[in-house]
C-alpha cells in the first residue's frame, strides 16, 4: 500500500496547481479522492483557507463546511475568521452550534462591522433556543479603545439570572469499560468508588448526559475542543459518541474522531477511539480501515 505521506505530498502539489488554475471544482475532488485512499487529509492551513475561499467565491459553501470545522477548532485568533464563516452558515440552521462558534471568537480581534454582527447573531441564537437550553442574554460593551473610536461595542456575555431553587445534585453516571457515561443511564446508581469521578474534568458534562441534556451537554463539550483545551480530544470522544448514539450523524463523528492525536490518547481512550470509528463507518456503510497519525 502507498505511502500516506508520499500520496499527500504529491496531491498537495497538484491541489495547488488545480486552485491556481481556477479549476475549484477540480481541486475538491481530487481531495475527495485522496481521502477515500488514505482517510482523512487535512490541508496546511494556506491551502485550506485557499481552497475555503475558492469555494465560497463558487457559490459551494455547503463544500467549504468541513474544511471551515477543521479550521474553527484552531486555538486563538487564528480560528477567528473560521469560526465567524461558520457561524453565519449554521446561525439560520443551528443556532446552538453557532452560538458556541461566536462565543469562542475573541471579538476585539474583529473589525467593527463584524463585531456588531457578533453581537446580534449572539442574541438571535439566543431567541432561536428553546426555553430548555436557552443561552445567555449578550449586552452591547466596548471591546477596546480603538473600538470606542469607531462607535461600536463588543459582544460581552451576560450571567444568566439563578434559579429560584438549587436542584439537588445529580448522582454521579455509571461509566463503560473506557471510562464514558452510560447514555440514557438514569436510573444507574452511583459508583461505589467515587472520588475518580468526582475529580473528573467531564463530571458535570457526563452528569448531563446521564440525564438526557443532550444539548447542554454538547455546548459543553464544543466550547472545550473550540478552546482547545488540554482535554480536547477527551471532549471529541464523548461528542462522537453524542453524535453516533444521539444525533444519527455518523459522518461527522468520523471526522471529529479523524481530528484526534491518538498518541496522546492512554490504551483505554484508544481502544474507545477504535470502537467509535468502527461505529461510524459502521453506520455509514463504509470501511473500517483508518489511517492513524
Amino acid at each position: 500500500m502507498a505511502d500516506p505521506v508520499q500520496i499527500h505530498a504529491r496531491g498537495l502539489d497538484e491541489l495547488r496547481r488545480r486552485l491556481a488554475s481556477g479549476d475549484v471544482a477540480g481541486a475538491v475532488l481530487l481531495h475527495a479522492r485522496i481521502e477515500v485512499q488514505t482517510g482523512l487529509w487535512e490541508l496546511p492551513p494556506r491551502e485550506r483557507d485557499q481552497l475555503i475561499a475558492a469555494l465560497h467565491g463558487a457559490g459551494r459553501g455547503a463544500d467549504a463546511r468541513p474544511h471551515l470545522e477543521r479550521a474553527a477548532r484552531e486555538p486563538g485568533r487564528a480560528g477567528d475568521g473560521a469560526r465567524l464563516l461558520l457561524a453565519k452558515a449554521l446561525i439560520d440552521g443551528d443556532p446552538r452550534e453557532a452560538y458556541a462558534l461566536l462565543h469562542a471568537i475573541d471579538a476585539g480581534g474583529l473589525d467593527a462591522a463584524d463585531r456588531a454582527w457578533r453581537t446580534q447573531a449572539l442574541n438571535r441564537a439566543r431567541d432561536a433556543a428553546t426555553p430548555r437550553t436557552a443561552l445567555p442574554v449578550v449586552r452591547a460593551a466596548p471591546a477596546a479603545a480603538d473600538a470606542n473610536q469607531a462607535g461600536m461595542f463588543r459582544a460581552v456575555p451576560m450571567p444568566a439570572q439563578p434559579a429560584a431553587q438549587k436542584p439537588s445534585a445529580p448522582s454521579a453516571p455509571r461509566l463503560d469499560a473506557h471510562g464514558l457515561p452510560i447514555l440514557g443511564d438514569a436510573a444507574a446508581p452511583a459508583p461505589t468508588t467515587t472520588s475518580a469521578v468526582a475529580e473528573s474534568p467531564f463530571a458535570a458534562v457526563d452528569a448531563l448526559i446521564r440525564q438526557k441534556r443532550w444539548d447542554e451537554a454538547r455546548r459543553d463539550l464544543e466550547t472545550r475542543i473550540l478552546r482547545g483545551d488540554a482535554d480536547a480530544d477527551r471532549a471529541r470522544l464523548r461528542l462522537a459518541r453524542l453524535l453516533l448514539e444521539v444525533d444519527a450523524r455518523a459522518a461527522k463523528a468520523l471526522r471529529l474522531l479523524g481530528e484526534i492525536a491518538v498518541a496522546r490518547l492512554d490504551a483505554q481512550q484508544r481502544g474507545d477511539l477504535e470502537d467509535l470509528t468502527r461505529e461510524a463507518n459502521r453506520q455509514i456503510g463504509g470501511s473500517t480501515a483508518r489511517f492513524t497519525r
